[in-house]
């Protein structure tokens, strides 16, 4: 879908309509980059979401665009590119797109969204007040990843050995492995490290899996799985392996079970934040938003499919369950 189409469209079933630019008025720019596909529906959200607040590409914003569908070099040089033409705001999609963007600038004022802990990353001193040229919304991926593990043993009580698919070069691998197997050995499980850094690694990475004989996966969130949750799915369907997934994306394409926060919501709350920025507030001042709601949703049709029996008791916790 074309990016202008998908704003008019958003317009359009809303029923909104946005103010058209003053005479006079200054047209701002707003550099968008984002370690994604360029028809990635969260990214659409933020374009929908600028629309909705009376930001019309072409009259009173122009929308510089750059998606990078997962390729980090590209990323690399977006954000060059983007910091060169000196927006008024640079929106960034998900970490890898925030720390692209901070070897470029201190000074532009930069929203994100996915980003999963921006203090570890160096683009807030703190969540309440950033104080740097960085706010946005935090998915507290970071901080679930221990939970979903819990969650996946919860589910599965007889578990024992977990595969856990990451991307070494994600900013936040190294800490963030290091919590996730201290919550394995708290729940006496053997967790599975398997590496993969391009697209072509996701298959060899579900072979290692395999032969190690894992009974479950936990799938990291990092851009490059995202870019492919298509293929991780169908490729943890196709190997029999229940996993738990750090986005919505994977549950709609067939995953077993996802928890979390709601990307497009985040993406659009994004839009807020720019409108506020581009209003004259400095990113500094304004506080990162965290998650309002986290959902745990489930797919039982794919577990019974894969011989797993969940317990009613874990199922009144679900806030979605696909019969």
């Amino acid at each position: 879908m074309q990016w202008r189409a998908t704003v008019a469209w958003a317009l359009a079933t809303a029923g909104i309509a946005a103010p058209l630019v003053s005479v006079g008025q200054e047209t701002q720019t707003v550099g968008i980059l984002c370690h994604c596909r360029a028809d990635f529906p969260p990214l659409q959200a933020f374009e929908a979401g600028l629309a909705e607040l009376g930001w019309r590409n072409g009259a009173n914003v122009q929308l510089v665009r750059r998606a990078s569908d997962g390729d980090p070099a590209r990323l690399a040089r977006d954000a060059e590119d983007l910091v060169r033409l000196n927006p008024h705001v640079i929106f960034a999609g998900f970490t890898p797109a925030v720390v692209a963007v901070q070897k470029h600038t201190s000074k532009i004022p930069v929203v994100f969204a996915g980003v999963s802990d921006p203090i570890e990353i160096g683009a807030a001193g703190q969540i309440a007040r950033p104080d740097r040229n960085f706010t946005g919304v935090t998915t507290m991926n970071r901080e679930l990843m221990p939970k979903r593990l819990e969650l996946l043993k919860e589910a599965m009580p007889e578990l024992a050995t977990v595969g856990y698919l990451a991307n070494p070069l994600y900013a936040l691998h190294q800490p963030q492995l290091k919590e996730i197997e201290t919550a394995a050995n708290r729940l006496g499980l053997t967790l599975i490290a398997v590496e993969a850094r391009n697209p072509e690694d996701i298959d060899r990475g579900f072979a290692q899996l395999v032969s190690r004989r894992v009974q479950a996966l936990l799938v990291q969130q990092d851009p490059l799985f995202t870019g492919q949750h298509k293929r991780v799915v169908q490729l943890a369907e196709s190997h029999r392996l229940p996993a738990m997934y750090p986005l919505r994306s994977y549950f709609d394409a067939g995953g077993m079970m996802w928890y979390g926060a709601n990307l497009v919501g985040q993406f659009r709350r994004a839009a807020d934040h720019v409108d506020r920025v581009l209003k004259g507030a400095r990113p500094g001042a304004l506080p990162i938003e965290r998650p309002a709601k986290l959902t745990l949703t489930i797919n039982l049709k794919v577990a019974r499919q894969l011989g797993i029996e969940i317990s009613q008791i874990f199922l009144a916790h679900a806030d979605e369950i696909i019969e």
